[in-house]
């Protein structure tokens, strides 16, 4: 039953992505004009369009032009507000600033409405799952050009520090030159901070089929090594036209990844290199931190079997030179953020010294100080919006109370054992002083006898 309102509600979401006569003819009147369905997702629909209009090119000449494109519709009045405020703006950002030949381009973004309208190159020969599936596993020459294409392409995402997460044969798509390009941005995030510093995940992303064992575990993770994993799927599936395991059971998912049982088909084993076998041991490795890494695989050996592929072309280079040009600006902008954090916390240090060590009549006056380090101290500490760095500081807080305790314990010993020896000293001196009284009396006394007996007689 559940199933079934779960169905119904998708359907009711895909209905909705639907655009109106009325919002096709705005969309003809800019040159837009939409055709047929191709796809439908849970919370879009993605449509075929012919636009005529003009562009300008990359010599700031403008021309006229006929394109083919495809348009990924989403409802966000409909859509639920996680998706919207995370995932669909996110998406959003990271589409509009990436530009590379072996990602799919990105034409023109569309508000309508309550719909988002993203415009597409459209890739005439569909996705490689529907590839592999109508004409089986490539050959390894075959495979070898557009799995590099696939890993320069990841690799300059990873270069701008923007990781996928969503890497499979679905959203791997083919143009008529028979090139492939990477889309659906949807799961993709920026995973390193102002500073720089690798930002773990938590959020379980993509399908089960592609996932990392480190995701199936439900552990925070390294996104960037994640993809990694992704592809060494993707590139399997490239050989054998088979998923390397099975997703029937999650437990014995992570199992059989764990223990890498997965095999190569007997009838690929003849026709595949031991370079590239290898290469799919080295990106399937179950520990994250011993996996590959994508400038390793880019200088593998079986890339190596072609020379020229170890090289960027022209197109790649220039598209690296703008992401280094990218990185830097966004560096620069970090070190000024950071600049402006550094100056909250000198704030922060001032007013503590202010309401801890300036005396005060004014009870309320270092209560309202007080409050405002908390304040900005909120603001300013970069593991508030971070769940991982929190969980840290949690533990660290636990710790730093364990000692505490520990501490006081061992104080608390070493007062009872002085008080103790303090009291064995006193009771000592107490029985010698006793000891010594006695002693005296009894010396006094038997002089005093003896003086009188001397007399007597």
């Amino acid at each position: 039953m559940a199933v079934k309102e779960e169905e119904a509600d998708i359907s009711s979401k895909i209905l909705n992505c639907k655009l109106t006569d009325e919002e096709k003819a705005t969309l003809a009147e800019r040159g837009y004009k939409m055709q047929t369905v191709m796809n439908e997702g849970s919370c879009s629909l993605v449509y075929l369009a012919h636009y005529e209009g003009t562009m300008i090119d990359e010599n700031a000449v403008q021309r006229n032009v006929s394109l083919k494109l495809a348009c990924k519709v989403m409802e966000t009045e409909q859509a639920p507000k996680d998706f919207v405020q995370k995932f669909l703006l996110r998406e959003l950002d990271i589409i509009a600033q990436i530009s590379h030949p072996h990602i799919i381009h990105t034409h023109s973004i569309l508000h309508l409405n309550t719909k988002i309208l993203v415009f597409m190159r459209n890739a005439e020969y569909g996705n490689l799952c529907d590839y592999i599936t109508n004409y089986g596993g490539l050959r390894e020459k075959q495979a070898r050009l557009w799995f590099r294409q696939l890993a320069v392409g990841v690799d300059y995402l990873h270069s701008i520090n923007i990781a996928h997460r969503d890497i499979k044969c679905e959203n791997i798509l083919i143009t008529s030159s028979l090139n492939v390009k990477i889309c659906d941005f949807g799961f993709a995030r920026f995973c390193a901070d102002n500073k720089g510093k690798t930002v773990f995940s938590t959020t379980f992303c993509g399908s089960v089929a592609y996932a990392a064992p480190e995701l199936i575990k439900g552990t925070p993770y390294v996104p960037m090594y994640s993809d990694v994993w992704s592809l060494g799927v993707v590139l399997y599936i490239m050989l054998n036209g088979i998923m390397p395991f099975r997703t029937d059971n999650i437990g014995k998912l992570w199992n059989t990844q764990m223990n890498k049982e997965y095999r190569f088909r007997t009838s690929v084993i003849p026709k595949t290199s031991r370079e590239v076998i290898d290469l799919v041991s080295t990106m399937l490795e179950p520990n994250w931190f011993e996996r590959t890494t994508l400038p390793e695989v880019l200088h593998s050996e079986w890339f190596a079997i072609e020379p020229s592929l170890l090289e960027f072309t022209p197109s790649e280079q220039l598209a690296m030179e703008r992401a280094k040009r990218f990185h830097a600006e966004n560096r620069e902008k970090s070190i000024k953020k950071i600049m402006r954090t550094n100056r909250a916390k000198k704030i922060i240090e001032v007013i503590s010294k202010e309401s801890m060590e300036q005396p005060s009549d004014d009870m309320d006056d270092v209560i309202r100080k007080q409050n405002l380090v908390k304040g900005i101290k909120k603001v300013v500490n970069p593991s508030a919006s971070n769940p991982v760095a929190l969980k840290v500081t949690g533990e660290r807080k636990c710790v730093q109370e364990g000692r505490r305790a520990s501490a006081e314990g061992r104080r608390t010993s070493v007062e009872g054992r002085r008080a103790s020896i303090d009291a064995t000293i006193d009771t000592n001196v107490s029985e010698r002083r006793a000891s010594v009284d006695a002693s005296q009396d009894t010396n006094v006394t038997e002089k005093a006898e003896a003086t009188k007996d001397t007399s007597t007689s």
